[in-house]
């Protein structure tokens, strides 16, 4: 009896396009909001990762996500000082 074994082998390449744009960070500053903080990014590019700094740090984040192509979007749980950032490509 004779055993024969098929072995397949998956190569992904990953390739970065020659006019990719490089990355760039945007701050929008809220003062004392309990609502939405946005920050937009430039025309032409998009939001590819974001985030949010409250102040005081005691103050939780309700929801942090873009809330388009171009925008991240912030929300506290309590009233705070309020940062919110995106990275946008």
């Amino acid at each position: 009896m004779s055993i024969k074994i098929l072995a397949m082998v998956s190569l992904a390449v990953c390739s970065l396009s020659v006019d990719a744009k490089a990355l760039t960070t945007k701050q929008a500053n809220c003062s004392q909001t309990s609502g939405w903080c946005v920050v937009n990014c430039d025309p032409e590019t998009v939001v590819v990762a974001g985030g949010c700094i409250m102040e005081p740090r005691t103050v939780g984040i309700s929801l942090s996500y873009p809330s388009g192509d171009r925008q991240w979007a912030c929300r506290p749980t309590a009233r705070a000082k309020m940062q919110a950032y995106a990275i946008c490509q």
